[in-house]
């Protein structure tokens, strides 16, 4: 079989795999989404937001294959519950972390820890009411119907597109080349913007690579490897600054009587940004090079406007912070 009769066969074959996992993460999504509404069970939030995060990715990666009403208004949807998440995320992590260590502190200590982390765990709930409000079955519904179309036309529109799989690789290399960026930035001023960032694109850069994977089978395997290990460390680190800032304010503000009360907590936390920080540097150090980016057509330069989008709003952040050309 030559090369050219053999390229439909590949495309359509990854066509059906990345249908059959799209509709997988729909129906996590929904089932995450309903779980948020009911109030039924405390992993909702982290389910429904790696959905979130995986189907927009989807949509992106894979644009051409979607109407426009489906990739538009979903997308538009999806980022508007995802920061609503994203801000529950970062509160359930402050718990997480106080929760074992407030009776581990002295008398006065648990008490201000106990404080503390009541006034955490009641913003969490108010931003928890507020995500399950916009995750109502009724508000969702047009977005379910979206969704179910989307599932059912990936892949008769990804095997009318015979550049797809050429595209998805040349945008997924673009945000290796965006996350390596933000990485070096980080490695050398590991500050709360900076670890952000960072967090930010190398999720954008594991998300694309595991829809790649899922296209086109040990295309992107080590990498994902490697992201995972990456990502988990950035996370952690980024909730421990953010964490710490949080007792810093408290201290400022007068919030907690005494502050020695709480200063071992905030050890605690620099200690381990200093260990994330030195696993960091480890690891990135042991992820291969930059693959060569010969693949894909010019087309899919052409066409990738939020690709164009990205790196525009990372030279825009790099100028601002003092840290571009």
């Amino acid at each position: 079989m030559s090369e050219d009769s053999a390229e439909p066969e590949r495309i359509t074959a990854a066509a059906e795999r990345l249908q059959s996992a799209f509709a997988r993460c729909a129906a996590e999504w929904t089932a995450a989404a309903e779980r948020l509404h009911a109030g039924s069970d405390g992993r909702a939030i982290e389910d429904l937001s790696l959905a979130t995060r995986r189907l927009l990715t989807a949509f992106r990666l894979w644009d051409r294959a979607f109407s426009e009403e489906e990739r538009s208004v979903t997308s538009r949807e999806l980022r508007r519950l995802g920061r609503r998440l994203a801000k529950c995320r970062e509160l359930e992590a402050q718990v997480a972390w106080l929760e074992p260590r407030v009776p581990l502190r002295g008398a006065i200590g648990r008490v201000m820890s106990a404080a503390l982390l009541e006034s955490i765990r009641e913003r969490l709930a108010r931003r928890g009411r507020r995500a399950a409000l916009r995750a109502e079955p009724r508000r969702l519904e047009h977005l379910f119907d979206l969704m179910e179309g989307a599932a059912r036309n990936l892949a008769p529109g990804l095997s009318r597109d015979p550049t797809s799989l050429d595209r998805a690789l040349h945008h997924e290399h673009e945000l290796d080349t965006l996350a390596r960026a933000a990485l070096r930035l980080v490695t050398r001023t590991p500050d709360r913007a900076n670890l952000h960032r960072a967090w930010i694109m190398i999720t954008k850069w594991r998300h694309a690579a595991e829809w790649v994977e899922l296209a086109m089978p040990g295309t992107a395997a080590q990498r994902l490897m490697d992201l995972g290990a990456i990502q988990e460390n950035l996370e952690t680190v980024r909730d421990g600054v953010v964490l710490s800032d949080r007792l810093r304010r408290a201290f400022r503000a007068g919030a907690v009587p005494d502050a020695q009360s709480l200063r071992g907590l905030i050890a605690e936390l620099e200690s381990e940004r200093r260990q994330g920080l030195d696993d960091l540097v480890r690891i990135v150090q042991c992820v291969p090079t930059e693959p060569t980016q010969g693949q894909g057509s010019e087309e899919a330069g052409d066409d990738a406007r939020w690709r164009e989008g990205e790196k525009d709003r990372m030279a825009r952040w790099l100028m601002k912070s003092g840290r571009g050309p």
